[in-house]
């Protein structure tokens, strides 16, 4: 008789099951039916950007501008909407600078040969800089109820931020399981130059695995936007932390060549689940921050380990 062997795939959802046991017996209020849905929110905003993440990390890049992607983002879909734009211009504006803004590093990683740690840090340092310049420093508030009316829907029960993160699950799975860019995402992060003597077009790989991830966190910035009803100054560096321990979490390499949207999804919903708990306890934002970095550390630890 076969010896069943715990497969590293299974510790996400281990995990998840183990914290949620303990939080619902030990954690006070946590059993109560409202704080699921807290939960899923909190995973969700956070959870849309790790997924649109995945294919950069896949193809053996990191993008740390995330952060700074979605500040830029709220700052500039809330000046559209300021200066009158209607609520569908403004929002297909702020995605196609996404895009944009994703296409050209992707280009300059793949074309020139740039680390894209150093090039996502100066994009970053560019874009907080040009969300200064947009918000003159304060925060922008008074967006249009219509967009907080948008925000608050609900379909078949589901909230706006879940709905959209089962469609980004969704989006991705597609794209890397059922397209030629999945293929060539897996084959670039494996053996990178391997891929090109094969034919795989790695300026076109790193445009468009960059282009949706910043598309990605676009959607997740006006999301965010339409929950609040304001455009927060700053909230990159938490952004940064948070969609990184998802990925760790979500046992994606961050060498390359590894990773899936079921396993990313199971580390959104453990960061969800932690953020409710540190709300519960009244823990402070420094110590979380502690508590997420020593999380970050042990998984990515883990996963150089795995590899």
């Amino acid at each position: 008789m076969k010896q069943r062997i715990l497969r590293p795939e299974h510790i996400p959802l281990m995990l998840l099951a183990a914290l949620f046991c303990l939080s619902f017996f030990f954690v006070p209020g946590f059993n109560q039916s409202w704080l699921f849905s807290t939960v899923l929110k909190n995973g969700s905003y956070h959870g849309i950007i790790a997924l649109g993440l995945l294919p950069v990390l896949i193809s053996g890049d990191v993008d740390l501008s995330i952060g700074a992607q979605m500040t830029f983002y709220s700052v500039l879909c809330a000046v559209f909407l300021k200066n009158g734009y209607p609520i569908p211009a403004a929002v297909l504006a702020t995605l196609a600078a996404a895009v944009l803004v994703g296409c050209i590093e992707g280009a300059v990683v793949a074309r020139w040969h740039f680390n894209s740690i150093l090039m996502t840090i100066a994009m970053s340092m560019f874009l907080i800089g040009l969300s200064s310049a947009l918000n003159r420093g304060v925060t922008i508030f008074n967006l249009p109820k219509q967009l907080l009316a948008w925000g608050d829907r609900r379909l078949l029960g589901v909230s706006m931020p879940m709905l959209f993160w089962v469609l980004a699950a969704l989006v991705i799975a597609f794209i890397l399981h059922q397209t030629y860019w999945g293929t060539f995402f897996y084959a670039v992060g494996h053996n990178a130059q391997a891929a090109d003597k094969a034919g795989v077009p790695l300026l076109q790989v790193k445009m468009v695995a960059f282009g949706l991830s910043s598309l990605f966190c676009a959607v997740s910035s006006v999301i965010y936007i339409s929950q609040l009803g304001f455009a927060p100054l700053s909230n990159g560096q938490d952004t940064t932390y948070s969609v990184l321990t998802i990925a760790a979490l979500g046992g994606v390499s961050f060498s390359g060549g590894r990773g899936k949207v079921t396993l990313v999804l199971l580390g959104g919903l453990m960061i969800g689940t932690l953020t409710s708990l540190f709300t519960l306890a009244e823990v402070s934002y420094y110590y979380q921050n502690c508590i997420k970095g020593a999380i970050l550390f042990i998984a990515i630890f883990t996963n150089f380990s795995k590899t």
